[in-house]
């Protein structure tokens, strides 16, 4: 049997109790990292995926209306149920907001088949329609909350102008 002398048993056992934590140290803050980089790549793919269903939305309610004004006459009426997720600020349908306020909006003759979204993050969709929106009158915009609920598209005429008017 080998004879180990005390001295070389106390510099083992200082060396162990001086690189285990830091080897512990290193552990936790690689740890840290690849939680913070998986958190933060999820947060983005569902911020991504919510977009997408804005989207989806969005191209549901346009088809609706170019079909109504293609096929049908004034006063013709269609209704669908929609939602959009709580990370929509708001959609203005034949408008936009005035500097990303949501309570003003800005709504000229250029700007009537336009389809803005802005989300709560800051993103911002610009979509366009072949057939010009309308709000409750012909001088305003559709706005549409975050939510779930029915709105009604109406084929309204204006003189020369048809128009896809927007109500919840």
């Amino acid at each position: 049997m080998k004879k180990t002398s005390v001295r070389s048993l106390c510099r083992t056992t200082d060396t162990a109790s001086v690189t285990f934590p830091v080897y512990l140290l290193v552990a936790v803050i690689i740890a840290t990292m690849v939680f913070t980089i998986i958190a933060f790549g999820t947060s983005h793919l569902i911020s991504d995926w919510n977009f997408q269903q804005v989207k989806k939305t969005i191209d549901s309610i346009t088809y609706q209306a170019e079909t109504l004004a293609a096929y049908t006459k004034n006063g013709s009426i269609q209704t669908i149920s929609i939602s959009f997720p709580s990370e929509v600020c708001c959609v203005v349908f034949g408008g936009k907001t005035n500097l990303g306020n949501t309570t003003a909006f800005i709504r000229n003759e250029n700007i009537t088949n336009l389809i803005y979204v802005l989300m709560k993050n800051g993103q911002e969709y610009y979509a366009y329609s072949s057939v010009p929106f309308m709000g409750l009158t012909v001088d305003s915009c559709a706005v549409l909350p975050p939510g779930s609920y029915v709105i009604t598209l109406s084929l309204q005429e204006n003189g020369d102008e048809t128009y896809v008017k927007i109500t919840l």
